[in-house]
C-alpha cells in the first residue's frame, strides 16, 4: 500500500472504505501484515526522523481503523486493535524496504503489492506475489 492509497480511506466512499473492508475480512481470518510505503522525505536525522516516523505510524494506523461502513470511529465494525494489532501496521520507504521486511517475515504466503518490480524481486526467493497495479479500479467498486 502507498501512504496516498491509505489517506483515501478518510472519505466514507471509495477505494479507501473498500481497501478498509478487504482488510478487515482478511484480519479476521487470517494473519495479515500491512506494509505502507510513505513517501521519502530525505532527513535520515536519528532520533528526529524516529520520532517523525512513529507520528507517521500513528496517524497511519488510526485512518486504517476508521469505521469501514460511515468513514467515522464509532462502530464495533472497524478494524480494532485485535483485528489487525498495531503492531503489524509496518511502514518503507520504498519498493527496496518493503521487500526487506518481506523477507524477514518467517512464513508468507501470499503479497499483494502495487509495483511488478516487488514481484521480480521476491519471485526469485519463491514468494507468491500479486500485483494490483490500479487500487482504485480493483477495489471502487465493493
Amino acid at each position: 500500500l502507498s501512504q496516498d492509497q491509505i489517506s483515501n480511506s478518510n472519505s466514507s466512499s471509495g477505494a479507501g472504505v473498500a481497501l478498509s473492508r478487504v482488510l478487515y475480512s482478511l484480519a479476521t481470518y487470517y494473519t495479515v501484515m500491512v506494509i505502507v510505503q510513505v513517501k521519502d522525505t530525505g532527513t535520515n536525522h536519528g532520533k528526529q526522523d524516529y520520532t517523525s516516523m512513529q507520528k507517521l505510524q500513528d496517524v497511519v494506523v488510526e485512518q486504517l481503523r476508521r469505521n469501514i461502513q460511515d468513514g467515522t470511529s464509532n462502530s464495533s465494525n472497524k478494524l480494532t486493535e485485535s483485528i489487525l494489532p498495531s503492531h503489524r501496521i509496518m511502514l518503507a520507504k520504498s519498493a527496496t524496504g518493503r521487500i526487506a521486511l518481506t523477507r524477514q517475515l518467517s512464513t508468507v504466503e501470499l503479497v499483494v503489492d502495487f509495483d511488478p518490480e516487488v514481484q521480480s524481486q521476491l519471485g526469485r526467493f519463491g514468494y507468491k506475489v500479486s500485483v494490483v497495479p490500479d487500487w482504485e479500479a480493483m477495489f471502487g467498486d465493493l
